[in-house]
């Protein structure tokens, strides 16, 4: 067989900090995976190290105890959470707000749906300062709140104090989020079209900046 055509078959070697990367990786996919499956109270070292086909060793390897780990899973899910929802906001459109408005707050609420745990753990912590958890989900929320309060400023300038109509954006948002998954609310689009009309009503009658 030709050199040439016998590298090409060979698989590609990874480097050793590549190889360390891609394990961590997995680890934190493997403690998704058992925490969707168990819940956290399920989380063991031994699960997620079997989750992720990797020796147990491995873990304390990566992650300095389970609170590092949930830690660094949590900020993977809010990334994704947060580029969903920045996604949608790229997309304003000036000459219909209210389906703007209606599609930004579709993108928070099933972002959030889509990782109920992660969403959980989020309406449990967020104001948690003395958890590793709590530290990190109050970093994305005050984050999403930055951005939000921008965009409005931005795109509605005779807001006044964008920032708390950011608030309530998010507040009336989780509120909806946390009705979902206990079941007390069912109907997800009947919960975007109220928060439309309730959200929507307060900043088109806002009074004008002074």
């Amino acid at each position: 067989m030709p050199l040439a055509f016998a590298l090409i078959l060979m698989p590609e070697k990874l480097t050793r900090k590549a190889a360390k990367e891609r394990t961590r990786q997995r680890l934190l996919d493997g403690l998704l995976d058992v925490a969707r499956a168990e819940g956290i109270q399920g989380l063991t070292t031994t699960k997620i190290a079997d989750a992720a086909g990797v020796a147990q060793s491995s873990f304390y390897f990566h992650f300095e105890d389970m609170d590092d780990a949930m830690r660094e899973a949590a900020e993977k899910i809010g990334a994704q959470v947060r580029d969903a929802i920045r996604a949608e906001r790229r997309k304003i459109d000036l000459g219909d707000p209210q389906n703007t408005l209606r599609a930004v707050q579709a993108a928070t609420i099933n972002a959030f749906l889509a990782e109920p745990m992660f969403a959980q753990l989020f309406l449990r912590h967020r104001r948690d300062a003395t958890s590793p958890l709590g530290e990190t989900f109050a970093e994305l929320l005050n984050e999403s709140r930055r951005e939000l309060a921008d965009d409005m400023e931005k795109y509605l300038g005779s807001l006044p104090t964008p920032e708390i109509y950011a608030d309530l954006f998010i507040a009336m948002s989780m509120a909806v989020v946390e009705g979902l998954l206990d079941h007390r609310l069912e109907d997800r689009e009947a919960c975007l079209d109220a928060l439309v009309h309730v959200v929507g009503g307060a900043m088109t009658t806002a009074p004008p900046t002074k």
